[in-house]
């Protein structure tokens, strides 16, 4: 029986420098049977001039910046593979990433529909992410994160979800837990869509596999902006985040909690939860005073949010019924 073909997807917008290194590392995989998208957001940068070059990738130019979920949306329907390979064009795979990760999707009788590898940084030093954990405030953390320690995670594992930075996704369940025809919901644009889908897809009875030996690096793109010094807001990750980004940041927070969660779980975790809000929004009042008002403005998602909601219960309740 013949590999199964999985479909590599990277959106790219003026990242020529990276989309470089990262296409060099996927037509280096051991894993032969892939087909290669890229979805350009208009780059101006000389990234779609170079993506022409090569006549092996299907490419996707868009009239605008589109952002992460919508670019990762178009380039799976346009896939063939059973399997997608959702990239950041700042990751760098080894040479057997996607082998390991292959070697594990029919090998366990779990309904596990993401797959996930050891993310490092991107000059190895240290973890990036080993999949992706809810925590009691409801964040999401990247498990290992900046840690130097690489025998921590060493077990292959299910875990709640993985990083959108490089997660293999089995296309059934993308087709089961889509809404509206969206896998990533683009009313996200960017942060916190993986959550979303990692959530999304617990809910419809889907798991997520970590695989330590699965192996690549990633150039977390965000820098610090603030040097908070309120120990109270330690730990906080709004300030290094751009400021003209932060309102995405607390919105997505927002349209996850209200898509996803349940109220007798909020009410079991509500201290973790309360204090976490507080740490935000102190920081606001500090630093971006205008992000109340700009949260507020994006009154409309929260509503869509509320009735996407109710799509997901009814999906989840008839799958129940006729399964």
């Amino acid at each position: 029986m013949g590999q199964k073909l999985v479909s590599i997807i990277i959106p790219n917008y003026n990242k020529k420098t990276y989309l470089k290194k990262c296409l060099i590392s996927v037509f280096k995989q051991s894993y032969l049977n892939i087909e290669v998208i890229v979805v350009d957001n208009n780059s101006s940068d000389g990234s779609y001039e170079f993506l022409r070059e090569y006549n092996n990738i299907k490419i996707i130019r868009n009239s605008k910046n589109e952002l992460f979920a919508k670019s990762l949306n178009k380039g799976i329907k346009v896939s063939k593979g059973e399997y997608i390979l959702c990239l950041n064009n700042d990751v760098i795979l080894k040479e057997d990433f996607l082998e390991m990760l292959m070697n594990n999707v029919d090998n366990s009788n779990e309904k596990i529909g993401i797959f996930t590898g050891r993310i490092l940084s991107y000059d190895g030093k240290f973890i990036d992410s080993c999949g992706q954990v809810l925590s009691k405030s409801r964040r999401p953390i990247e498990r290992g994160y900046r840690k130097e320690n690489f025998n921590l995670y060493s077990k292959k594992e299910i875990i709640f979800g993985a990083c959108g930075a490089a997660c293999l996704l089995k296309t059934n369940m993308l087709d089961e837990i889509s809404i509206y025809g969206e896998y990533f919901d683009e009313d996200f644009g960017m942060f916190f869509e993986d959550l979303d889908l990692n959530w999304r897809a617990n809910s419809f009875g889907w798991k997520a596999l970590y695989i330590p030996n699965a192996i690549c690096f990633h150039r977390r793109g965000t820098t610090t902006m603030h040097q908070v010094k309120i120990p109270f807001l330690k730990n906080l990750i709004l300030p290094n985040i751009p400021p003209e980004l932060q309102v995405y940041f607390i919105r997505n927070r927002y349209l996850v909690l209200i898509k996803n969660e349940l109220l007798k779980n909020v009410l079991a975790d509500l201290p973790f939860i309360i204090l976490y809000e507080m740490k935000i929004w102190l920081y606001a009042s500090f630093f971006r005073p205008k992000l109340f008002h700009s949260v507020l403005t994006y009154w409309s998602y929260f509503k869509r949010a509320f009735v996407k909601r109710r799509v997901i219960k009814n999906k989840v309740q008839s799958k129940k019924i006729f399964t």
